[in-house]
């Protein structure tokens, strides 16, 4: 339930802007059509974000069950180290999921306005799969650092038996540390750049999504980097101690 949460909160965020924004371009471009959009944009979302949390639970269960302790007694030491080892790669996981159904959606939309209105200029192609896009990128890059926040301070723990750690653990937990830093960077980078393009393709009566944008952008990357924190020093004590208590 938890990293349903955190992972779905910001795709909604995202997809509140989303419809804003494209809302506006209909309005301007194909006022006659706003009906379908919006039936497009409910079946979509009907669909979409259903798929997402299926998907989310199906390819974390693994982890979230080994976490109980009559199904950890089950599990052999090797078992129990890939368990840790997927519980490393929560966060991905989510975030390629967001990731994914935000990129089918992109060209989605004005594909079924075409077939449900006919011509359909190609500045709305454009404006779809860019605003989507973007925003995917943007909605992949929050969840990443909240789940993986409950992975290594919740999860981790209880997978962890201390007397039987050694290096071979090192070699995720470092990747996971290299993954901080590369979401940290597109959590900086992707609203701002998001801005920027917007921007171009739109005109003023829409500047207000893109305001929104922005500073949702900027709210988002403080609360990233202090997830990231905390996650990098959780990773910096795991990995000292199995390095200096390596048998």
């Amino acid at each position: 339930l938890t990293i349903n949460t955190v992972t779905v909160v910001p795709n909604l965020v995202g997809a509140f802007f989303n419809f804003m924004y494209n809302l506006g371009e209909i309005q301007s471009s194909m006022p006659d059509a706003e009906p379908t959009f919006m039936r497009i944009m409910s079946i979509i979302n009907m669909i979409t974000f259903p798929t997402g949390i299926l998907s989310a639970v199906f390819l974390t269960r693994s982890v979230t069950r080994a976490t109980r302790t009559d199904e950890q007694a089950k599990l052999s030491a090797t078992q129990l180290q890939e368990r840790r080892r997927q519980c490393l790669q929560l966060g991905n996981l989510a975030a390629n999921v967001g990731l994914t159904l935000w990129l089918i959606a992109a060209p989605a939309y004005p594909i079924l306005l075409h077939l449900f209105e006919g011509g359909v200029p190609a500045s709305i192609y454009a404006h779809f799969v860019v605003s989507l896009t973007l925003c995917g990128l943007i909605a992949a890059a929050y969840p990443f650092f909240g789940v993986s926040m409950i992975a290594v301070r919740s999860f981790y723990p209880t997978l962890v038996q201390w007397d039987s750690m050694s290096k071979a653990e090192l070699p995720a937990l470092r990747q996971l540390g290299r993954n901080l830093w590369f979401h940290l960077v597109l959590a900086a980078s992707v609203p701002m750049l998001s801005v920027l393009i917007l921007a171009l393709l739109s005109d003023r009566e829409r500047r207000f999504a893109l305001v929104a944008l922005a500073a949702g952008g900027t709210i988002g990357f403080a609360t990233a980097v202090s997830m990231f924190r905390l996650v990098q020093q959780d990773l910096q004590v795991l990995i000292k101690f199995i390095e200096r208590s390596d048998h």
